[in-house]
C-alpha cells in the first residue's frame, strides 16, 4: 500500500505542474506542450510493467476488503482513476494519429473508443478522483481537487475535439457527419448537468472557448440538415 500511495503522489506531481506553471503566468502554449508530456510521461509509467506491474496491482487493490479502511479505499480509488486517465490519454493519442491519413472508417472505429474511454473517467464511480472515503489520513484533499479542475475540463474539451473533428472528416457522408456533430453538441448537455457540477471546474475563459466550440457545432448540424 505504501507503494501505490507513492505511485498516487508521484503522478499527481507529473500533472500539476504543468498546470502550476500556466498558474504562474508562464506562456500558455508552453504550458499546454508540457501538460501533454507529462500526460505521455504518466501512460509510460503506467504501462511499464517492469516498473510498475498494473495488472498486479489492480488485482491486488480488488482481492482486498477495503470496506472498513477508509484511508486504503481513497488509494486504490485514486491509482484506478489514474489508470483510466492514462487510459483515455492513449486513445486519444491513437486517434490523432489517425488524423492523418487513416480511411474513414478506421478514424470512426478510433474515435469511438476515444469517446468510450473519456466518458469512462466522466463517469467514474463516484466521481473521478473524488475521494471514496471522506477520511482522507494521509490524502491531501487540495491536491486531488486540483487535479479534478486541472484535467476534467481539459479532457471533456478533448471529447468535444474528437467528436467535432471526426465530424469535419466525415463531411461527405451527412448522415455520419451529423451523428458525430451532434456528439459534439451533447458535451455541453454533460457539462451543464448539475449533479455533475463539470460546469463549475471551469475557468471563465476555458468555459468559453468550450462554448465557441459548441457553437460551430451547431452551425455544422444545421448546414448538414440543409443537404
Amino acid at each position: 500500500w505504501d507503494g501505490l500511495r507513492e505511485t498516487n503522489a508521484l503522478i499527481r506531481q507529473f500533472v500539476l505542474e504543468p498546470f502550476a506553471d500556466e498558474a504562474n503566468g508562464l506562456d500558455g502554449c508552453r504550458g499546454g506542450e508540457s501538460s501533454e508530456k507529462r500526460a505521455g510521461a504518466v501512460l509510460f509509467l503506467l504501462k511499464n510493467d517492469e516498473f510498475l506491474p498494473k495488472a498486479k496491482l489492480l488485482a491486488f487493490i480488488d482481492e482486498n476488503d477495503l470496506s472498513n479502511k477508509e484511508d486504503l479505499s481513497n488509494v486504490a480509488k485514486e491509482f484506478k482513476c489514474w489508470v483510466a486517465y492514462a487510459e483515455a490519454k492513449e486513445t486519444l493519442h491513437k486517434w490523432r494519429c489517425s488524423l492523418v491519413d487513416s480511411e474513414e472508417e478506421e478514424l470512426d472505429r478510433k474515435a469511438r473508443d476515444c469517446h468510450r474511454a473519456i466518458q469512462k473517467v466522466l463517469s467514474f464511480p463516484g466521481g473521478w478522483n473524488v475521494p471514496a472515503c471522506p477520511t482522507l489520513g494521509s490524502f491531501g484533499t487540495l491536491d486531488l481537487s486540483s487535479c479534478r479542475s486541472n484535467c476534467l475540463p481539459r479532457m471533456i474539451s478533448e471529447l468535444w475535439d474528437v467528436s467535432h473533428a471526426t465530424g469535419l472528416r466525415n463531411r461527405s457522408d451527412v448522415k455520419r457527419a451529423r451523428e458525430w456533430f451532434e456528439m459534439a453538441a451533447d458535451v455541453a448537455v454533460e457539462v451543464a448537468d448539475e449533479s455533475e457540477g463539470f460546469y463549475k471546474l471551469f475557468s471563465q475563459r476555458s468555459l468559453r472557448a468550450f462554448l465557441k466550440g459548441v457553437n460551430a457545432s451547431c452551425l455544422e448540424i444545421i448546414r448538414c440538415n440543409e443537404k
